[in-house]
């Protein structure tokens, strides 16, 4: 069992997809990459508008392949963005960015 993905769903895309189910994860893993890459950028130059709504299509992201822990941790984030709690969002990316890297190993995995 995998922590970080929903086995479950992630063979129910396998099947409903078929050959496509590789195209599709790929796609989020460079989608993905490029997202938290810009949101980590807007933080640092303090545009936490930006950064909030790459977290918001993020969380949706990470629905659609099983990826639910990661996507509650963007929408952890997205919150604190639009309370404007920016000390305790910084605070939670290094979490954020651990997980998103076992979610990355867990579904290139996936595709073997």
């Amino acid at each position: 069992m995998n922590d970080s993905i929903n086995l479950k769903q992630i063979e129910e895309l396998k099947d409903i997809l078929g050959d496509e189910f590789q195209g599709l994860i790929d796609a989020f893993l460079t989608d993905s990459r490029q997202r938290l890459t810009r949101a980590r950028e807007a933080m640092g130059r303090d545009d936490y508008e930006l950064a909030r709504r790459e977290f918001h299509s993020l969380k949706g992201s990470c629905g659609n392949v099983g990826a639910e822990p990661l996507a509650q941790l963007f929408q952890q984030l997205e919150g604190l963005l639009k309370k404007a709690d920016y000390r305790s969002a910084q605070q939670k990316m290094p979490e954020l960015e651990r997980e998103y890297q076992r979610v990355r190993q867990a579904l290139r995995l996936s595709m073997v």
